[in-house]
């Protein structure tokens, strides 16, 4: 069960952020995930993640960091099934 949550888990952030946004790290606990990369703007990104019956109070784990191709981001999320 927790490999199939996993993976939809990873299939959804797939799905939710595409490119031109990529990731460089990804952690995942049962309860949280953790994303770190790149977006053309990173702001608009945790609505988005909210925005899924997967993710609930995404946040910044630090601020927005300009690069010369765009944002870097580090978010973290509560895993929905967590609260279940």
């Amino acid at each position: 069960r927790r490999t199939k949550s996993d993976l939809d888990t990873l299939n959804e952030l797939t799905r939710l952020l595409a490119p031109p946004v990529w990731l460089n790290n990804l952690e995942m606990t049962r309860a949280n995930v953790n994303l770190a990369g790149e977006a053309e703007q990173a702001a608009p990104l945790l609505k988005i993640l909210d925005t899924s019956p997967l993710f609930r109070n995404s946040e910044f784990a630090i601020g927005i960091v300009r690069s010369q191709t765009g944002e870097i981001f580090r978010i973290r999320a509560q895993r929905e099934e967590a609260a279940r």
